[in-house]
């Protein structure tokens, strides 16, 4: 883990020794796992940590069964923004088809209109004019949040955090998938309101999600700092 890591360059600098110091403490710790680790197969992954550095604990030692289990775990987060992105797809493919002459269809009680819309830009056409620069940064930030979340499913409990990236990463890869592919985002259906500035606000239900697991997460950092 980090914190074996900085550990062991600490120890490297007080030696002030250069490289070999950091192959001999390295070596030292690592001399009995080495050897006996391997004799044991109901061992499935040992994960080196400060305290073991610092002689205050042990190595972090996982049986097969709970490596496959934190596997299994792991998939299971996967599927929500996997959901999310599948079902925005079929949406938008449907949407797609809609006559764009026909008058908005109305749905609950003509709360909710339905009507297709080509937006090159982000929310609120921001970035209109500069869509293949819109699309290189949310690629960039859509990539660099996965890998975040593959970080962070590995991780215990945290809920609500993991709930709400999820959620954010599902609708962001949806309109990246959407920019790339289709050169614009598919957007179809508003909110019929009191208000027309924002009736004429047009969403998909990857935005949806996107705001809801912003809210998540937010509510998930109140709570911590609480």
């Amino acid at each position: 883990e980090d914190g074996a890591l900085e550990a062991i360059a600490e120890k490297a600098l007080e030696k002030k020794t250069g490289a070999r110091a950091l192959r001999a403490i390295i070596e030292d710790f690592m001399l009995d796992i080495m050897y006996e680790i391997p004799k044991d197969d109901s061992i499935g992954k040992v994960t080196i940590t400060r305290d073991y550095i610092e002689h205050k604990g042990g190595p972090l030692i996982e049986m097969r069964g709970e490596v496959c289990r934190h596997w299994r775990n792991s998939m299971k987060w996967m599927l929500l923004p996997a959901g999310i992105f599948t079902a925005d797809y079929i949406m938008k493919k449907r949407a797609e088809s809609w006559n764009e002459e026909e008058a908005p269809e109305k749905m609950l009680g003509g709360h909710i209109i339905l009507q297709k819309l080509h937006n090159r830009g982000a929310a609120l056409s921001f970035m209109e004019k500069t869509p293949k620069l819109l699309t290189g940064v949310t690629t960039v930030v859509t990539a660099g949040m996965t890998a975040f979340y593959a970080y962070l499913i590995k991780k215990p409990k945290q809920l609500f955090l993991k709930t709400g990236v999820g959620m954010i990463l599902g609708g962001a890869w949806s309109n990246v998938w959407d920019r790339i592919t289709r050169k614009y985002v598919v957007d179809y259906f508003s909110f019929h309101t009191k208000c027309r500035k924002l009736e004429r606000v047009v969403f998909n239900l990857a935005d949806m999600f996107i705001f809801l697991g912003g809210f998540l997460v937010i509510f998930w950092n109140m709570l911590r700092k609480s």
